[in-house]
């Protein structure tokens, strides 16, 4: 281990070696650099000033200097001479950052590389003006090369975690900026370049701590509406253990003591004892069937576990899931009508995953629907862009419009009281949904409150020829 260490410490500086031995070979083919002229310095200003000012970027990234921008007229300027005013303003920008001075130099000897290399391919442009954003937009793109071989290899800078990373898109949207200084510059000599370089510099100041301050403000609202969505889920669960668990619990916890209460005095018959027993398995089942929904609902929206997706005809998936639940409609006096073409489609899906979406969608229709109701599931023959489409249409208490907006949301129930009197934790319509979703469907819902409702189902078909028929 040490001494793979040691070879990968080895390989690093050999190659800020190389690097800074071909970058300080550029610099001298360069030829004699107008370092006596009085604007030079107070342009390497301007330079470092621009690699220090750092563009914020959304989503966590490293800001980005503007660099760009103050170059484009300082190439215009001083042509491939800025090089070693270049380096300086990256040695410093780097090192200010507490970059490590390995990572610097070579950043440093990168830079130098790529711009020497732009100024070689674009210096015979004849208008000045193009041939500095040019030189400096093929600049951008050899160093974004660069460091993309670099993060490959692994080799510095891109290994240094402090390091300024160059963003492409932001440079070349930039660079352009750099021309005002240029017209300025014609216009009034190189007092009036200077000027412009340093009103260029100060607004970009000002416009990036103004940006910086609407991301924050933007990531400081999307901190508090994810703590906002972690405290609704926090309030759900303890709803969920309080009413939903605590209920079967109770149950589990009595009727266990009334079975010790019972075989303690010798006075209570067989059958007593068995009906205590049963009614403790039905509650632990139901808290069971609670603990499997919430742990099918985060697999599913987690992306885990294995559901192989295949062809299923609709008709077997229809059928299976209403022979099951038949016997619940019947209890009820309900009529449970299947609607199915004799060429019903077939869908690309998970045969488990769809029958358990179908069974929540059916079983809540049993269940708030009255006695004597109807409840069509059904099939639509035609196949439409793509996706197949199932349903199942009830006549019972319907939803009202604020119920709709929340309908697949974990762990909520209606405030109608006819909902309030069956017994549910407010799972089952979103596993349908994290389901429907997970296989690249959607579900809608449609309901009047009083006039039953409607869920479609939309899974997309398998084949071209299912497309065309």
């Amino acid at each position: 281990m040490v001494e793979r260490m040691s070879r990968r410490t080895g390989l690093r500086i050999g190659y800020a070696t190389l690097l800074v031995i071909a970058s300080a070979w550029a610099l001298w083919v360069t030829g004699p650099h107008d370092v006596w002229n009085q604007a030079y310095a107070p342009v390497g200003v301007a330079l470092l000033v621009g690699s220090l000012i750092a563009a914020p970027m959304h989503g966590g990234q490293k800001p980005s200097s503007l660099l760009l921008v103050p170059l484009v007229p300082a190439y215009w300027r001083f042509g491939g001479s800025i090089a070693p005013l270049l380096l300086g303003a990256i040695l410093v920008a780097n090192l200010a950052r507490r970059v490590s001075i390995l990572s610097a130099v070579t950043a440093g000897a990168i830079s130098i590389l790529a711009f020497e290399a732009a100024d070689r391919v674009i210096a015979s442009f004849p208008q000045a003006e193009a041939r500095s954003l040019l030189v400096v937009w093929l600049f951008a793109l050899l160093l974004a090369g660069a460091w993309q071989l670099a993060e490959r290899a692994q080799l510095p800078p891109a290994d240094d975690p402090h390091v300024e990373r160059p963003d492409l898109v932001l440079s070349l949207a930039t660079a352009p900026i750099g021309v005002v200084a240029i017209v300025a510059g014609d216009l009034l000599g190189e007092g009036g370049l200077l000027m412009a370089l340093a009103s260029l510099l100060a607004v970009l100041f000002v416009v990036g701590e103004w940006w910086r301050l609407r991301i924050a403000r933007e990531e400081a609202e999307e901190e508090r509406s994810r703590l906002e969505r972690a405290r609704v889920v926090q309030e759900e669960l303890t709803h969920l253990i309080t009413h939903e668990v605590r209920n079967p619990l109770t149950t589990v916890l009595g009727y266990a003591q009334l079975a010790r209460g019972a075989l303690a005095s010798n006075q209570a018959s067989h059958s007593d004892v068995i009906k205590h027993l049963d009614r403790i398995t039905r509650a632990g089942k139901t808290i069971e069937r609670l603990m499997e929904n919430l742990l099918q609902i985060n697999k599913v929206e987690m992306d885990e576990g294995v559901y192989a997706r295949e062809n299923v005809p609709l008709s077997i998936v229809v059928r299976d899931v209403v022979d099951e639940l038949s016997p619940l409609a019947d209890q009820k006096q309900q009529t449970l009508l299947v609607e199915v073409p004799d060429r019903a489609p077939t869908v690309y899906a998970s045969p488990l995953l769809l029958r358990e979406a179908l069974s929540n969608l059916v079983s809540n229709a049993v269940k708030y629907t009255p006695d004597g109701g109807e409840i069509r599931v059904w099939v639509r023959d035609r196949i439409e862009r793509g996706v197949a489409t199932l349903g199942v249409s009830d006549t019972g208490v319907g939803l009202s419009e604020g119920d709709q907006l929340r309908l697949f949301s974990k762990f909520f129930r209606s405030e109608d009281p006819r909902v309030g009197r069956e017994r549910g934790a407010g799972l089952g319509l979103a596993l349908t949904h994290a389901i429907v979703k997970r296989m690249g469907g959607s579900i809608e819902v449609e309901s009047r409150l009083d006039h039953g409702a409607t869920f479609r189902l939309q899974i997309p078909v398998t084949s071209e020829e299912e497309l065309i028929a």
